[in-house]
Formats: C-alpha cells, sequence, structure tokens
C-alpha cells in the first residue's frame, strides 16, 4: 500500500487538503512542504520535501518538537514552529487529535475504525510519562489499527481469490504494508491486475488506496 496510514488519517480526520491531494494522486510531502515553508510546490527543495515527510509521519506517532530537530537537524524552536505551522494548514487533523485524546479519557480506550478496541489506561495516569504515552497511542492506534484491520481484508480478499483460482499463484508472506506473492511467469500481468484490484478496493475510504507493484 502506498501511503496508507496518511490516507487513513485523511480519510479519519476529514482535513479537505489532505483528502483533496490524495484525490488528485498529488504528492502529498510536497504539499506539506508548500504549505509550511510557504511556497508554491514547484519552488519545494528536496530537503523541504524530506523536512516535511518526517513531519507527516511524525504527526502519527506524537513525535515532539525535541524528536522532529533531532530527526529533521534543525533547533527545537524550529521544529515547534514547524509542528504549529503544519497544525494551522491542516487544521481538520488538529482537531482530530484532540478528539482522539478525549476520548480515550472519557472511555478509557481507543478503537479503529472498524471497532477494534484498545485500552489506554496510560492515558489517565498521573505520571507525565505515562500520559504521554497514553497520548500518543490514542492518535496512533485508531491510524495504525486502522491500516493494519485493511491490510488483513486485504489478504483475506487474496486468499479467497487464489483459493478459487487454483495454480494461478500463492501469497507467501506479509511485512507490515507490503504481500509478497508467487505467481506462475506468464500469469504475472494478469494476476497483478486481479491483486491491485481487490487490495485497492477492499474497503470503501473518502481517498483511494493505492497499490505500488
Amino acid at each position: 500500500y502506498s501511503q496508507i496510514e496518511l490516507r487513513v488519517i485523511a480519510h479519519l480526520s476529514g482535513d479537505s487538503a489532505l483528502k483533496d491531494a490524495f484525490n488528485k494522486n498529488e504528492d502529498i510531502h510536497v504539499l506539506t512542504a508548500a504549505k509550511i515553508f510557504h511556497v508554491s510546490p514547484a519552488d519545494v527543495t528536496r530537503d523541504m520535501r524530506a523536512k516535511a515527510k518526517t513531519l507527516n509521519f511524525g504527526i502519527l506517532y506524537g513525535m515532539g518538537p525535541r524528536r522532529l530537530a533531532e530527526e529533521t537537524d534543525t533547533s527545537i524552536s524550529e521544529a515547534q514552529m514547524f509542528i504549529e505551522k503544519y497544525f494551522s494548514q491542516f487544521p481538520a487533523i488538529s482537531l482530530w487529535i484532540k478528539q482522539a485524546k478525549q476520548a480515550v479519557y472519557e472511555s478509557g480506550y481507543t478503537e479503529t475504525m472498524f471497532g477494534r478496541r484498545r485500552l489506554v489506561p496510560e492515558a489517565l495516569s498521573q505520571r507525565s510519562n505515562l500520559k504521554a504515552q497514553g497520548d500518543r497511542i490514542a492518535v496512533n492506534t485508531p491510524i495504525q489499527g486502522t491500516a493494519a484491520d485493511i491490510m488483513k481484508m486485504a489478504l483475506l480478499a487474496c486468499a479467497e481469490f487464489l483459493d478459487a483460482h487454483p495454480g494461478n499463484g500463492d501469497m507467501l508472506l506479509q511485512v507490515h504494508d507490503e504481500v509478497l506473492f508467487e505467481v506462475p511467469q506468464e500469469r504475472l500481468l494478469v494476476m497483478a491486475a486481479e491483486i491491485r484490484n481487490r487490495m485497492e478496493r477492499v474497503v470503501s475510504l473518502s481517498v483511494p488506496l493505492e497499490i505500488i507493484l
């Protein structure tokens, strides 16, 4: 899957800028860089894009300014500015994160888009380090967990197809957001199309799922 976790947060948050970028098949890291550095997409440098990519994924894991500064080789004050600019440019994501944390404070658990729950007692801890961990879980689990759920559904869809069409190949291994298949050489293009179709259509989001072959 291509950037499945970013596509999940676009769907969950409903952020119009992020959804629009995915629906137009734009480079999401270039878009983010253009927004936080206030330049046109054509003027985004490789360094700008790299910083934006780190920020895009760092937001999913609750990355704070100190860690972002280490990852991007910038000062903590610059990293804090990047985070603030990110949330100002993607306000729906900022709101969704706040709501995700509040939901955990009120219920004691978080859940994926499909209702799979995870208890988060850390969020109610009086210890600051545990509470911070709980906050990260509150944000990360709905995103990563939903992506994992989608992958499991995709694996089932592909397995059912292969079982119904013996001799067309085997599903060998899943590694995070990737799946390895072994298929006859003469059936490669046909099977690639069949697998792509099932993985991209296994669920319906407000942004397209995309497969890289």
